[in-house]
């Protein structure tokens, strides 16, 4: 939780600076730490009530402050299992996969919901530029 604050007080603090300015941030910060809260919740890492205060800072509730828009990417169990260096249990994948997703029907920004198991890493980026050249 700590890395998520700190992050999200310097994304207020550049927005504070830059107020008469457009800023464009490609950053996985504010809703990927909305949902890890969210994640070690569902998983009974944290309560309801350290989930809520957690979520309940400025930087979270100012409309102003929140994204314009939101690309969650998935894969497959099978997929992710094969990309990842480490030895990631399947069965936590799978709470992983269907909590995102479960957490992907939350935002409230503009979203699209990108599955990667069979793109390329450079036709993922393709799609990704796509998807925001459309919004």
């Amino acid at each position: 939780i700590w890395v998520g604050t700190s992050a999200a007080e310097s994304i207020l603090s550049a927005k504070e600076k830059c107020k008469n300015n457009e800023i464009i941030i490609v950053d996985r910060g504010l809703i990927d730490y909305q949902f890890w809260v969210y994640y070690y919740f569902k998983k009974g890492k944290c309560s309801k009530q350290e989930a809520e205060e957690a979520l309940s800072m400025d930087i979270f509730t100012n409309k102003k402050l929140l994204p314009d828009l939101f690309i969650g990417m998935t894969t497959s169990v099978k997929e992710a299992i094969k990309r990842s260096r480490s030895k990631n249990n399947t069965v936590s994948l799978e709470f992983h996969n269907k909590t995102f997703v479960d957490f992907f029907e939350t935002i409230k920004v503009p979203k699209y919901l990108l599955d990667t198991t069979h793109l390329s890493p450079e036709d993922t980026t393709k799609k990704i530029l796509e998807l925001i050249e459309i919004h």
